[in-house]
């Protein structure tokens, strides 16, 4: 796997972690630390990276998409980060990730 796609990867990972955990806890943009660096610094006063693009491709539906997008609008006011979710048919993911990725 090149550098390029396993930072995709992390960066996927790391998105979807925290807005699991912020729907679930409900952590707001002035809570305490998270205990994970990169979240943490990406959540600083300063938010670094303000502006950065991410795009997440889901194969939920109905309520499962709706509650994940919205949990992600806590992480994108926390961190200055704007997520686009991409909904994916299911069976086309991994022809989709392939493609994007060439």
């Amino acid at each position: 796997m090149h550098h390029a796609h396993k930072r995709i990867a992390l960066v996927g990972t790391v998105l979807a972690t925290t807005a699991l955990t912020f729907s679930s806890i409900g952590v707001a943009a002035d809570s305490h630390l998270t205990g994970y660096a990169e979240l943490d610094q990406a959540m600083a006063e300063d938010q670094p990276f303000t502006g950065t693009r991410v795009t997440m491709q889901t194969q939920w539906i109905g309520g499962e998409g709706d509650n994940f997008a919205e949990a992600l609008s806590s992480f994108e006011e926390a961190t200055g980060i704007d997520v686009t979710i991409a909904e994916v048919p299911s069976g086309q993911h991994e022809t989709l990730v392939n493609v994007s990725l060439r």
